[in-house]
């Protein structure tokens, strides 16, 4: 795994005075975001209750991280828990999961925005470089 590879070390998710085992098995996704445990048995842990260790997550539609709480909108899809930091953003996810549920290719980090204002945002980079794309090869 390239994570062992260069060195990279973690605290395990559940007890933080333990070293992480960075391997497929002991690795739990919340969101869009990587845990790593010491033991392939706290992956249940984490999995059974995702808030008790998982301190911040990036929401999957806007990419803001935010502290999760028991309030805090919850869908599962496709056996992973997904927490959003608004109803708006967990309605747009419900609307299209599969569109959402897997990482973008980068994961920049967004500022705090409304739903509407993520997905307009988005529209209106497309449309940009569609139109400078056209543009070039008009010139």
């Amino acid at each position: 795994m390239y994570l062992r590879e260069i060195g990279f070390k973690a605290p395990c998710a559940v007890r933080s005075d333990a070293p992480a085992r960075l391997t497929p098995e002991c690795r739990v996704q919340v969101n869009h975001d990587l845990f790593f445990v010491s033991r392939e048995d706290y992956v249940k842990k984490i999995k059974k209750n995702p808030l008790k260790y998982c301190k911040r997550l990036t929401d999957p539609v806007t990419r803001e991280v935010f502290a999760p709480s028991k309030k805090s909108p919850r869908i599962d899809f496709e056996e992973r828990a997904y927490f959003f930091s608004s109803d708006s953003t967990r309605a747009v996810f419900a609307s299209n999961p599969s569109m959402y549920s897997y990482p973008p290719e980068t994961m920049a980090r967004r500022a705090p925005a409304d739903s509407t204002a993520a997905r307009s945002d988005s529209t209106a980079v497309h449309k940009e470089e569609h139109e400078t794309k056209e543009a070039g090869s008009r010139g």
